[in-house]
């Protein structure tokens, strides 16, 4: 289960954040996740949930945005959803494509309660 790891490295930034702000509190974790980077959300949040007992994250929403797989063809300058595992442009049909996005694992947004709040 590789979604521990990427959990303990979520974990790591956002309380190094958190303390940088001066956060008394994590309220909300947004994680960006491409369908391509091989990550089953729900072990991914269980993983997270668990790292956080007893930190400032503990109650902490992981809310986790599925990023889709997007092609680029340089034939005819189109972009597009790639759907099906159908790895070719959706308007000429070339397979020589480059894939723009579906492989991100980033985090996207933190919301914090800091100490004005």
């Amino acid at each position: 289960m590789h979604e521990l790891g990427i959990a303990q490295s979520i974990m790591q930034i956002v309380l190094s954040e958190a303390e940088r702000a001066r956060a008394r509190k994590v309220l909300k974790v947004t994680v960006k996740v491409g369908e391509l980077a091989g990550v089953l959300p729900d072990s991914l949040t269980f993983c997270f949930n668990l790292l956080a007992k007893s930190t400032i994250a503990e109650h902490a929403l992981l809310t986790i945005e599925k990023v889709p797989i997007r092609g680029y063809c340089s034939q005819c300058e189109s972009e597009f959803v790639i759907a099906d595992h159908r790895y070719c442009c959706n308007t000429c049909g070339n397979k020589h494509i480059e894939l723009v996005s579906g492989r991100e694992l980033q985090i996207g947004q933190l919301e914090i309660e800091d100490e004005t709040d």
